[in-house]
């Protein structure tokens, strides 16, 4: 074999060697990128509604969270969104995101808990309740109206109050 053809040889042996070596850090970066977002995915704890009803006796939302977390102890708020009057019939509908306390705790195990919200603050009745949890998790609860009581086009307090 002559030289010519010796380093064209070569220089084809070592040009498949850089693909095969292209390649392998190609799959090496994908398996990363795959591995970094599966860690990533497990920091954050998600949380998700499994049922809510409306207790009059307490004048409570009675929520079931499914969540995820390191321990049992998160806590849970709500923050209201403006009332809104939905339809002519007098009704209203109100929106509230469910705010976990220990959003960050790293998901590593299933917990659930049941959470009761007051609503003695809360005027805008008879109404839609809307709970969400991001990123997409919603549910819905009918609240009536009070007893009696005039109704105001309003959130519940936030002030504390």
């Amino acid at each position: 074999m002559d030289a010519e053809k010796r380093g064209n040889i070569a220089a084809y042996s070592s040009t498949r060697n850089c693909m095969k070596l292209e390649s392998m850090f190609s799959l090496a970066h994908c398996c990363l990128i795959v591995a970094l977002s599966m860690v990533i995915s497990g920091a954050a704890s998600a949380a998700s509604f499994l049922d809510a009803t409306y207790e009059r006796t307490s004048d409570e939302l009675v929520v079931r969270i499914a969540y995820r977390g390191t321990h049992p102890d998160h806590q849970f708020s709500l923050q209201w969104d403006e009332c809104e009057e939905a339809a002519a019939n007098g009704s209203y509908q109100i929106s509230a995101r469910v705010i976990d306390s220990h959003w960050n705790d790293r998901a590593r195990r299933d917990f659930e808990r049941v959470v009761r919200f007051a609503l003695n603050d809360l005027q805008c009745r008879p109404a839609t309740v809307t709970l969400f949890i991001e990123p997409n998790f919603r549910i819905s609860v009918e609240v009536p109206a009070f007893g009696g009581a005039g109704r105001e086009l309003r959130g519940p307090r936030t002030d504390g109050q």
